[in-house]
């Protein structure tokens, strides 16, 4: 787990970030908007204020996108869930094993198999029978910390698709912001135009 002192530098960090990314936006906002808003004896400068404004927020717009989406395969990876340990052992193959390496190995199977899915198997008994399995404490403590990886997961994976959702609102934030930059440049362009 990390300590405090490392969580206030990475916090510190992502609203150095997120400051930076919102200070790039508005420069993009306000130099397409300038752009469009200038006078016509300014064309050709004002057409290239423009074109940086729109290239910087749609860059901008596009890398937020793209992260969004890198979270949500990242999360989806994982939602997989882990491989079981459960064999399919039939009787056919157990009969095939001497019968101490056959309880030996049904054992192995249902401890693999109730740790990792909490599922109690059947497993063959020194007289070759099927007996349920009964865990161990050893077992048991295994599985407990099994169900807290697991949690642990989970709560990272749901995070991620948390930081996806904000990071994806995010991006179209920027391009809702780039048609309002849009109008209220050509609108005041127009303005000033006609003023003149």
């Amino acid at each position: 787990m990390l300590d405090m002192p490392v969580l206030q530098v990475i916090f510190d960090i992502k609203i150095m970030t997120n400051a930076f990314e919102f200070a790039v936006g508005i420069v993009g906002l306000l130099l397409l908007h300038e752009g469009l808003a200038s006078q016509p004896s300014a064309r050709t400068r004002s057409r290239a204020v423009a074109f940086v404004g729109l290239a910087i927020v749609l860059v901008g717009a596009a890398l937020l996108y793209w992260n969004a989406q890198a979270l949500r395969k990242f999360a989806n990876v994982l939602q997989t869930p882990p491989l079981a340990a459960k064999a399919a052992i039939q009787a056919a193959e157990l009969e095939k094993v001497p019968p101490t390496e056959r309880r030996e190995l049904s054992v192995r199977v249902a401890k693999a198999e109730f740790v990792s899915g909490g599922e109690l198997l059947d497993v063959v008994t020194e007289d070759g029978r099927l007996a349920p399995y009964s865990p161990s404490k050893e077992d048991l403590a295994a599985r407990d910390r099994q169900l807290k990886a697991i949690s642990e997961v989970n709560s990272r994976r749901q995070e991620l698709i948390d930081r996806a959702q904000l990071t994806e609102t995010a991006s179209m934030l920027w391009l809702i912001s780039l048609v309002i930059a849009v109008c209220s440049g050509l609108s005041a362009g127009h303005l000033r135009r006609r003023r003149s």
